[in-house]
C-alpha cells in the first residue's frame, strides 16, 4: 500500500511576503561544509488547519550543492491528485556568488504519473523539475503551495535532510483552529542542538539552526533514529468525506475498522463453496488457514491500487473474487473474509514494510505510519503472520519485508499495537556441504548440497521462482561466486518444504582455474563457497552506534578428494573466535582414506551496540575474513617439506 498522496503536503509560505536572501556560497560557515555535499540555507515549512476538513501547505527551501553527490538532495516535486491542489510552483537557481542564473515557473516542471507500470488504478501525478547544473557549487530555491480537504496526516519533519548534507536555518510552523484540539508531537533526537521550540494557542513552531552533517557510517541504526525529526498529528481529521477521532491506536484502528474496513468483505456464494469443501473435515486452525492462503496464492495476482478513501480503503472482497487481483489492501480483506467463511479468526494489519525493520511508536499513535498491510490470524498464544500479495513465500512465512517491527492488528474492538515474528541468529541458516574433487592441472569439481532456513531461506529461494531460463540460473550462480574463476555450472535442482520453510540446492559445479600452481606444487584455499564476509569501513573517530539487524549461522563441510600423488603439507591449525558479536571456528583434518575435510561455524548475533565497541566488532569481522582466506600447500608425493 502507498499512502502516496499526502506524504509531500508540506507549509504554506505567503510567497509574495518572503524576504529574499543572499545565496553567496562564501557566506556559509566552514563547520557546515565539512563533510558535506550540500546546505539546506533555509527551509522553512508551515501547515494551517483553518477546519477540520481544509488544509493549506506549501514548502520553501534554499540548497546549496558543492558537487554531482549532492544533487539528489534536490527534491524539486510535489504530488497531487484529486484531492490535493498545487496552486503554485516555483524554482530559481543562482550561482556561487548568488546571483540569478535561471527561474523556472510551475508550467516548467514535468507533469507525470507518479507510479509504476505495475499499478493499474491510481489518480496519483507528479510535477517535477529536471534540472542539470552547468556549473558547482550552486544554489536552488524551490516554493509550491497546495491545498486539500484531508487533514489525516502531516509528513514527519526532519530538521537533516539526509546523510552528507547540513542546515543553516530550517522551521516549521503549525497553525490550527482554536475549536481543535492541540496537535500531538514525537519529538526524536532533539536533545542537545540549537531546536527552539514555541507552543502557544493555536500555534506550534519550532526552528534549528547551524545543524552539521551526519556523515553515513557502516551498521547504522535507521537514519530516523540517528538525526533530529518531529511527527505531528490532530486528533480531530478528515479524509476523504470522513471525519475521525483518534488520540491512541486503539481509537485509530476503531476508526479504520468502522470507516474503512466495515462492508468490504461480502463473498459470493461460489467462492465460500469452494473453501469450504476445500477445509471439510479440517478443524486444526493452522491447517485450514493455510489451504484458503495457498488458495488465495494460487487463485489472484497483485495489482497496485493507489484509489479509495485516501488510498487505505480495500477493494470489496467480492471485487477481487470477480477480477482475481488486488493490492496488499485488498488481498488481505480477501482473505480474511474467506478465512472468516470457514469460522477462521482474522485480521487486517498496517505495517511498515522493508528490510529496516522500522516499528509503529507504541505512544504515538499516526495514520502516517504504515505502508503495507498484511494478515494476523489469533494460534494459540500469539499470531499466525502472512503476507497476501506473495506467490512464493510459504503458509505463516513473512521473511525480511515485515519481520520483527511493531504493527497495527485492526479488530473488531479496536487497534492493538503487536509485534510480528522475529527471525534472529540461528534461525536463518545456510549450511554447505561440499564433496570437491581437485586435479594437478589446477581445476575443481564438486557436488553441492545447500540448505537454506529463516532469512536465508527469503534470500536464495526466489530466484528459483523468478529465473526460468537456464543461462540466466548459470549466469546467477556465477555472479554469486564471483572469485571462482573458470566457474561452470553443471546440473542444478531444488527442493522447497513449504511446511518446514526450508529450501534444498543441489548442483553440480566446476571450477577451471580454482588452484594456483608453483612448478609442480598447488595452492588450495580451503574455503571454497562461503568467501562473503565484507569487512566494513573503518573510522578513526565514530560518531554513531551501530547494529546487527537479524543476525545468522552460515555453516560449512568440505571433503576434498586430492589430486592423484599429491598430499598436504602441512595441516593448518584450528581457528576459534567467541566475542559478544558473534562466533566462529573452522577446521582441517587429514583423513586416513588421504582425503581433507575442512568445517567452517560463523555466526553473527542480532544486536544494538554503542559506537564504543565498533573498533572491537570490526577487529571480529577482519579476523574472520582473513580465516576465510586460508590456504595449504599441495605437493607431490615424497617431496620434503620446505623450511
Amino acid at each position: 500500500m502507498v499512502r502516496f498522496y499526502l506524504s509531500f503536503i508540506l507549509s504554506l509560505v505567503v510567497l509574495s511576503a518572503a524576504t529574499a536572501q543572499d545565496y553567496r556560497t562564501s557566506l556559509i560557515p566552514d563547520s557546515l561544509k565539512y563533510n558535506a555535499n550540500a546546505v539546506v540555507r533555509n527551509y522553512k515549512a508551515s501547515y494551517e488547519v483553518e477546519a477540520r476538513d481544509k488544509l493549506k501547505a506549501g514548502i520553501r527551501w534554499a540548497i546549496t550543492v558543492f558537487d554531482k553527490d549532492g544533487l539528489g538532495y534536490l527534491n524539486a516535486f510535489a504530488y497531487y491528485n484529486d484531492a490535493i491542489r498545487i496552486k503554485s510552483m516555483e524554482a530559481i537557481v543562482y550561482d556561487r556568488n548568488g546571483e540569478e542564473i535561471d527561474k523556472f515557473r510551475k508550467k516548467d516542471f514535468k507533469d507525470v504519473s507518479a507510479v509504476s507500470g505495475g499499478t493499474m488504478y491510481s489518480d496519483s501525478r507528479v510535477l517535477y523539475l529536471d534540472y542539470t547544473p552547468v556549473t558547482y557549487p550552486f544554489t536552488m530555491e524551490f516554493s509550491f503551495e497546495s491545498t486539500t480537504s484531508n487533514t489525516s496526516y502531516l509528513p514527519r519533519f526532519y530538521f537533516l535532510s539526509g546523510y552528507g548534507i547540513s542546515t543553516e536555518f530550517a522551521s516549521y510552523e503549525l497553525h490550527y483552529t482554536p475549536e481543535m484540539e492541540a496537535p500531538r508531537v514525537l519529538e526524536s533526537n532533539v536533545q542537545g542542538l540549537d531546536i527552539k521550540k514555541e507552543v502557544q494557542p493555536g500555534r506550534l513552531y519550532y526552528e534549528a539552526r547551524g545543524l552539521t552533517s551526519v556523515k553515513r557510517e557502516d551498521y547504522a541504526p535507521q537514519f530516523s533514529e540517528v538525526v533530529p525529526n518531529i511527527e505531528v498529528a490532530m486528533n480531530q481529521f478528515h479524509l476523504e468525506g470522513r471525519e475521525g477521532y483518534a488520540a491512541n491506536w486503539e481509537q485509530l484502528g476503531s476508526w479504520m475498522y468502522k470507516e474503512i474496513l466495515a462492508g468490504r468483505q461480502e463473498l459470493s456464494g461460489q467462492s465460500i463453496e469452494e473453501v469450504r469443501a476445500l477445509t471439510e473435515g479440517i478443524d486444526d486452525i493452522y491447517e485450514k488457514s493455510k489451504i484458503v492462503y495457498n488458495y488465495v496464492q494460487e487463485q489472484t495476482r497483485y495489482i497496485s491500487v493507489q484509489v479509495g478513501i485516501g488510498g487505505i480503503q480495500p477493494i470489496a472482497a467480492i471485487e477481487v473474487d470477480d477480477v482475481k487481483y488486488g493490492d496488499c489492501k485488498g488481498l488481505t480483506n480477501y482473505t480474511i473474509a474467506l478465512l472468516n467463511a470457514v469460522g477462521v479468526e482474522a485480521y487486517y494489519v498496517h505495517v511498515e514494510s522493508g528490510n529496516a525493520m522500522q516499528s509503529f511508536s507504541e505512544d504515538f499513535a499516526s495514520l502516517a505510519a504504515g505502508d503495507h498491510v498484511i494478515l494476523a490470524i489469533p494460534y494459540k498464544e500469539g499470531y499466525i503472520w502472512s503476507d497476501c500479495t506473495s506467490k512464493i513465500h510459504p503458509f505463516g512465512f513473512i521473511g525480511d519485508f515485515t519481520d520483527n517491527r511493531n504493527v497495527l492488528v485492526i479488530t473488531p474492538a479496536g487497534g492493538r499495537l503487536e509485534r510480528t515474528v522475529a527471525y534472529l541468529d540461528s534461525d536463518n541458516r545456510l549450511d554447505t556441504k561440499a564433496e570437491c574433487y581437485l586435479y594437478d592441472n589446477g581445476a575443481l569439481e564438486a557436488s553441492l548440497e545447500l540448505t537454506a532456513e529463516g532469512i536465508e531461506y527469503d534470500h536464495y529461494f526466489p530466484k528459483w521462482e523468478m529465473i526460468r531460463d537456464e543461462s540466466d540460473m548459470k549466469e546467477w550462480y556465477a555472479n554469486f561466486w564471483p572469485y571462482l574463476n573458470g566457474f561452470r555450472l553443471d546440473s542444478y535442482s531444488h527442493q522447497n518444504d513449504r511446511d518446514a520453510v526450508v529450501l534444498t540446492e543441489n548442483l553440480e559445479v566446476e571450477v577451471g582455474s580454482y588452484m594456483s600452481k608453483a612448478g609442480e606444487q598447488l595452492l588450495l584455499s580451503l574455503n571454497v563457497f562461503n568467501r562473503k564476509v565484507e569487512l566494513p569501513d573503518r573510522y578513526r573517530n565514530r560518531k554513531l552506534p551501530f547494529q546487527v539487524n537479524r543476525g545468522k549461522l552460515h555453516t560449512d563441510e568440505y571433503t576434498f578428494h586430492l589430486p592423484e600423488g599429491y598430499r598436504p603439507e602441512s595441516i593448518p591449525d584450528s581457528v576459534s573466535l567467541k566475542t559478544e558479536f558473534g562466533d566462529y571456528a573452522i577446521s582441517c583434518k587429514a583423513n586416513e582414506d588421504g582425503t581433507l575435510t575442512y568445517k567452517r561455524s560463523f555466526l553473527l548475533k542480532n544486536g544494538s551496540y554503542p559506537k564504543e565497541k565498533y573498533g572491537e566488532f570490526r577487529n571480529f569481522l577482519k579476523k574472520v575474513r582473513s580465516s576465510d582466506q586460508a590456504k595449504i600447500l599441495l605437493v607431490p608425493n615424497g617431496e620434503l617439506a620446505q623450511n
